[in-house]
């Protein structure tokens, strides 16, 4: 992991000028959109589908437990589980009123 220092940021700031400082996208290979493998989805939907009462945290602990690391945010790609989600926060339901 690259690791920046206050110091190395001012001496770019200096040598750049502020515009092109502030302007410069430093490159994170490592970021971005992760894609599912097949096994993850099914492993996802199985274990939605042993107990569909399960939110995202407890589908993740299950799938910890079988030895599948996985992340919160990858359970919540799922359009099954992203209604279930946000029905049972009650984002969505125009009948609570406000």
């Amino acid at each position: 992991m690259l690791i920046i220092t206050v110091y190395q940021w001012r001496n770019q700031l200096e040598i750049l000028g502020e515009r092109a400082f502030l302007d410069c996208q430093p490159s994170y290979p490592w970021r971005g959109i992760k894609e599912i493998s097949a096994e993850e989805q099914k492993a996802i939907l199985a274990a939605w589908e042993e107990d569909p009462g399960f939110g995202p945290d407890q589908i993740r602990n299950q799938l910890r437990r079988q030895g599948i690391t996985i992340a919160i945010r990858t359970v919540l790609r799922f359009p099954i589980l992203l209604q279930m989600k946000t029905a049972s926060s009650g984002e969505g339901d125009l009948s609570k009123g406000s």
